[in-house]
């Protein structure tokens, strides 16, 4: 690992602080984690634009960016601690969320046109 120097805004630092106390984890490993994530989020964004894939419309609908108001809503109600405890080996939804989407869509697309060559017949 590479050492560097970060400056943050107060508020930003108490509130890394809290979230660390509240996970039992040092305030360098969720800036980690974050920037991370961050840089995965921004190479896939640069690789979608040098391809020309658009991103799904729907995506970031409903984030209204107040992270720290999310992490006090998640502290006052946690899940039990068996939430994750025996998972299977199976693949989850979230994995295939736009696969399913769109073979839903596509189900859809496809009864909507026969019910309206149907209606054309008539």
């Amino acid at each position: 690992m590479k050492r560097t120097t970060v400056y943050l805004e107060e508020g930003v630092d108490l509130e890394l602080s809290r979230l660390a106390k509240r996970r039992g984890r040092s305030k360098a490993e969720l800036i980690r984690e974050a920037l991370a994530k961050l840089v995965k989020e921004q190479l896939a964004e640069e690789q979608n634009a040098a391809t020309g894939e658009a991103l799904p419309s729907w995506l970031g609908a409903g984030d209204d960016g107040d992270y720290a108001r999310r992490e006090r809503q998640a502290d006052l109600h946690p899940s039990p601690r068996s939430v994750g405890m025996g998972r299977s080996s199976l693949p989850n939804g979230a994995e295939r969320d736009e696969e399913i989407l769109l073979e839903l869509l596509e189900k859809e697309h496809e009864e909507i046109i026969a019910d309206y060559e149907a209606r054309q017949k008539r």
